[in-house]
């Protein structure tokens, strides 16, 4: 006589994978919208633009009634020079709170100032 204690069914077995998102975070719904050529070319260059997919570009207006454009490589350089700018600055104000404010300290800011903000 044979047992089949442990035999699962395939309702039972565990298939694995990512669980399935709910239906509030799911994107399933799909809109058509009718525009003429010059109005698609229009939304296309905004996309662009924006650095957005058409999609991305309709919904957040649709939604927001504003799109934000994500920001480029260029601007994320130029936001970490602006971060080591005022690491500097930062670091000289503690330096004139500890060992006294003078007029050297005063010229030497305003000369790393300058020289920060006048080199690209």
């Amino acid at each position: 006589m044979v047992e089949f204690k442990n035999i699962k069914t395939m309702k039972n077995q565990n298939k694995g994978g990512r669980p399935k998102l709910d239906s509030a975070t799911k994107k399933s719904e799909l809109i058509s919208v009718r525009v003429t050529e010059i109005e698609l070319a229009t939304i296309q260059a905004k996309a662009e633009i924006a650095s957005k997919s058409v999609s991305d570009l309709i919904r957040e207006m649709a939604l927001k009634g504003e799109v934000k454009a994500a920001i480029l490589p260029e601007q994320m350089d130029e936001i970490r020079k602006l971060n080591g700018i005022g690491n500097n600055v930062n670091q000289l104000a503690k330096l004139a709170h500890q060992y006294g404010y003078s007029d050297e300290i005063h010229q030497q800011f305003i000369q790393i100032i300058n020289q920060k903000t006048t080199t690209k």
